[in-house]
């Protein structure tokens, strides 16, 4: 069969040279190659914009507002990759800072009153116990076991 140009037509967006047969009424374009009729072209189109999923699904769409959407969706992926960064960063500003307020303070100037008096408190015990250790009778009175006292 002799295909006749026809003229160009726009379809899905695009400008597509179409194609008729001699003594038929039925309008064809090349697809893949092959020569397909318009309306089966049309039939196929929608089938594959619906098995597109998400912003797809269901609607007419072209190709420049298809491009349109996935830069749209690659501009959101991006601020999303940054608020996530954002949100890293912060969460590690404040580990940071939680870590740095329960630090031991080295610093004796900048002690608290309370870590103060801990600190006195322990060092008063550790006093104590040398001094028990030093002396030659024991701290809480004379015990002293010979056989006179036994009796």
């Amino acid at each position: 069969m002799q295909y006749i140009f026809y003229k160009k037509k726009l379809i899905n967006g695009k400008k597509r040279r179409v194609y008729k047969k001699k003594g038929s009424k039925k309008l064809y374009l090349k697809h893949k190659g092959r020569m397909v009729n318009v309306v089966k072209y049309k039939k196929y189109l929608k089938r594959k914009q619906k098995k597109v999923g998400g912003i797809f699904f269901n609607k007419k769409i072209t190709l420049q507002q298809r491009a349109e959407e996935a830069r749209r969706a690659a501009v959101n992926f991006k601020e999303q990759a940054r608020e996530n960064y954002d949100g890293y960063k912060r969460r590690r500003a404040q580990e940071a800072a939680r870590r740095a307020r329960n630090a031991p303070d080295n610093n004796p100037r900048l002690t608290t009153a309370l870590e103060k008096a801990r600190l006195e408190q322990k060092r008063n015990q550790e006093q104590k116990r040398w001094r028990a250790t030093q002396n030659k009778r024991p701290q809480f009175g004379i015990f002293n076991f010979t056989k006179k006292n036994l009796y």
